[in-house]
């Protein structure tokens, strides 16, 4: 009988490139997938729920307007979807996610697969590139930067671009077909161009060729990485052209002439005083102990933190600036070692990659934030890449030791399953880390647990238990906040309203005063002061208030609200209109209550129709909204389409059938569209809870209408034993001749 032939690497490769990445795909998806109903945390509020622009920008609009467009324009298409639900925006960095991964895996696998001389890395470069991916998509310290939803689409979209252009120029060097090639240099150019709308790491792109191209296209050969040159040379120009035009050329200046500036944000100081500035040598030279923890995390990830209290060195020599850059120097020292071996060698190239990708935020750019984990979202792929080599390296001599000549099915099958075992206990360590954006008040304690330094944190905290109405316990943190920075404004906004909801106003308006004097540039201690004033019926002051925080903030909605509320209160209801509609059309109050108010004063005015845009508008938000569906109802009914307001009413009294007013309004609305039957079995309801006379009337109404006359009699009878007026006598006489 014939041997059986057993299959070839290249056939077990070809098998295993598309099933393991699917695999890894879904496991990925989830142990993600319940963070998709996670809510908006930290920056996400700034950047997308208060970015008022994502409202009512055209996608055109936005196209190549600034360095980060296409986060907004993104943005822009999740507020159509859902407004501001969190679900389209987590789901779709989940997705960038998983296809950067996908991404990562093809283009590590085909880079070592190809490598001209026969080594560990080739012959086990479908393992080293799906162990890389795995540890991409699976590592727990990437959920600093998925979970966190704008730099997900930020530093996410920019890694994935990096990644595409990276293979997509693979591809153009090893096809044959001219028509083909043409095809993979054009991606090359767009997806470079669009990638400026990332975050400014696409910058990096051509440096990052550069480098893939010396250890991979050309193998250490000048002569054949020079023919590319002018290709990355001509990417490099192009991106340096565009982010002149939307960064400027003194950025570029400041960068080479070390130069730059910049300073302290509020609630993060994180040199010596709020208004010193952040320079670039000192910053350099604070980033060497920065640089040791993105290092560490990838293999410790147990002590990760969102937000870290870390200052800045106070000189070279000092021990948390010294000891980082001997190590460092350790670092390096071996790499050269390496180099010197063998000039190509792929580890040499995980090294690169990682410092490259951290290099624009860890050099002489200086930024208000020293650490911030999410930052390492391109650079991980250099260091898990030299991980995933030696999980890699350990199986293949584990497997080799138990079987001295493997059957290559049976040892693919082999460290595949292990593989994909191990990816299970990194899933469960991404699940449990990411739970910490699970919940805004958690989200900020694990800060201050992990961060204890840092004074926003306990300002953020404050701000989410008062979120919740517990007031008393958010005062603690916002005085501890304003004890350990003094130009901190908020916690003074915030305690303010602690304050006001405890009774003790005089308290309050002293602290907004407090935040106003230190930060005169934001408009919310004046809206807040105004809120204050015109409660003790102080509106010219409120008015001055309200107009300065319009100054600052054109779109302010919530200062439009309370120019309504000043004019309501004193009657000027044309003007309280026109203020309360602006608050929610061209105003960022376009929230339930901003719809809702605006719905009132239409309502008073009887201009029915824009009452009824108001209070639609107020149910796309909060689709359960009371008063919503009862205004609704009452002003189809005002307009003689009784039959309209029927699903209105009906859904208030499901929502909230104990209400009486809810019980009351369906009845009579299928009483006067005269579907007796149905009013009959609301009326006999509200009787049961009701002594009032006309509800029995009305049910008496309802069984002269239905033909059922002994039951109208009874209920007449039974009226007319108790002591009754006139009105009362005249409607028993017309239901009796109803019948």
């Amino acid at each position: 009988m014939a041997q059986q032939k057993k299959p070839s690497t290249t056939t077990i490769n070809s098998i295993y490139k598309i099933i393991p990445i699917s695999i890894l795909g879904v496991i990925t998806a989830l142990f993600y997938y319940p963070s998709i109903y996670y809510p908006f945390q930290f920056d996400d509020a700034a950047s997308i729920t208060k970015y008022f622009h994502v409202r009512n920008s055209s996608l055109s609009q936005l196209m190549f307007k600034g360095s980060r467009w296409i986060s907004y324009w993104l943005n822009t298409i999740h507020y159509k979807i859902g407004k501001f639900n969190p679900v389209s925006y987590r789901t779709f960095n989940i997705f960038i996610h998983i296809l950067c991964g996908v991404v990562i895996f093809f283009l590590l696998q085909n880079l070592l697969s190809n490598l001209k001389k026969e080594s560990f890395f080739k012959a086990n470069s479908l393992f080293i590139a799906f162990t890389t991916s795995m540890l991409f998509l699976l590592h727990p310290v990437q959920t600093q930067t998925i979970s966190y939803i704008i730099q997900g689409q930020l530093e996410g979209l920019a890694t994935l671009f990096i990644a595409t252009i990276c293979l997509a120029v693979v591809k153009f060097v090893q096809v044959k077909d001219y028509f083909i090639k043409g095809l993979f240099l054009s991606a090359v150019f767009v997806i470079a161009i669009f990638s400026t709308g990332s975050k400014e790491i696409a910058i990096l792109s051509p440096i990052i060729l550069f480098l893939m191209d010396w250890f991979f296209l050309s193998q250490g050969s000048w002569s054949l990485l020079k023919k590319r040159l002018p290709l990355y040379i001509t990417l490099q120009l192009i991106l340096v052209t565009l982010y002149a035009k939307f960064l400027g050329a003194s950025f570029f200046c400041g960068a080479l002439t070390m130069n730059g500036t910049t300073h302290n944000n509020i609630g993060n100081v994180i040199n010596n005083h709020f208004h010193e500035p952040i320079t670039a040598i000192p910053y350099f030279i604070s980033e060497f102990k920065v640089i040791l923890h993105y290092i560490w995390i990838f293999f410790w990830p147990f002590n990760i933190s969102v937000e870290y209290d870390w200052k800045m060195v106070n000189g070279f020599f000092s021990p948390d600036c010294l000891l980082p850059f001997l190590v460092l120097v350790g670092i390096f020292y071996l790499t050269y070692r390496i180099y010197r071996k063998n000039r190509i060698n792929p580890v040499l190239f995980g090294i690169a990659w990682f410092f490259i990708g951290i290099s624009p935020r860890t050099t002489v750019i200086p930024s208000s934030e020293l650490v911030s984990d999410y930052k390492t979202y391109l650079s991980s792929i250099g260091i898990l890449f030299i991980i995933a080599i030696g999980i890699v390296k350990l199986l293949t001599v584990y497997i080799n030791t138990k079987q001295k000549c493997p059957d290559i099915l049976k040892k693919t099958n082999g460290i595949m399953g292990v593989l994909l075992i191990l990816a299970v206990p990194l899933g469960i360590a991404t699940y449990n880390r990411n739970l910490v954006w699970s919940d805004q008040v958690e989200f900020w304690k694990n800060i201050i647990k992990n961060a204890p330094g840092k004074t926003r944190a306990y300002n953020n905290y404050g701000v989410q238990v008062c979120e919740r109405g517990r007031f008393k316990e958010g005062i603690p943190h916002f005085k501890k906040a304003i004890k350990m920075d003094p130009f901190y404004p908020d916690p003074h906004n915030n305690i303010s309203i602690c304050y006001s909801a405890l009774g003790q106003k005089e308290l309050a308006i002293r602290h907004l005063k407090e935040s106003i004097k230190i930060n005169p540039r934001a408009p919310e201690p004046y809206n807040n002061l105004a809120s204050f004033l015109i409660d003790k019926n102080e509106y010219k002051r409120a008015e001055k208030a309200l107009w300065a925080a319009l100054k600052i903030r054109p779109h302010y909605g919530k200062a439009y609200y309370n120019l309504g509320r000043i004019n309501f209160k004193q009657n000027n209801f044309e003007e309280a209109y026109t203020y309360l509609k602006k608050g929610c059309t061209t105003g960022d109050f376009d929230n339930e209550l901003g719809y809702a108010a605006f719905g009132m004063i239409c309502l008073k005015l009887k201009r029915l129709d824009e009452a009824l845009w108001a209070y639609n508008k107020t149910l796309e938000c909060v689709s359960t909204h009371n008063e919503a569906l009862i205004n609704i109802g009452n002003i189809y009914i005002m307009k003689n389409e009784g039959n309209k307001s029927i699903p209105f009413f009906e859904k208030a009294y499901q929502l909230r059938p104990g209400i009486i007013k809810n019980l009351s309004n369906l009845a009579e609305v299928y009483f006067k569209t005269k579907n007796y039957a149905r009013a009959l079995t609301l009326y006999d309801k509200f009787c049961s809870l009701s002594n009032n006379v006309q509800v029995f009337l009305r049910k008496a109404e309802c069984l002269a209408m239905l033909g059922r006359k002994q039951e109208c009699k009874a209920i007449l009878q039974q009226i007319k034993k108790a002591p009754i007026n006139k009105n009362i006598l005249t409607r028993i006489q017309q239901i009796e001749q109803k019948m």
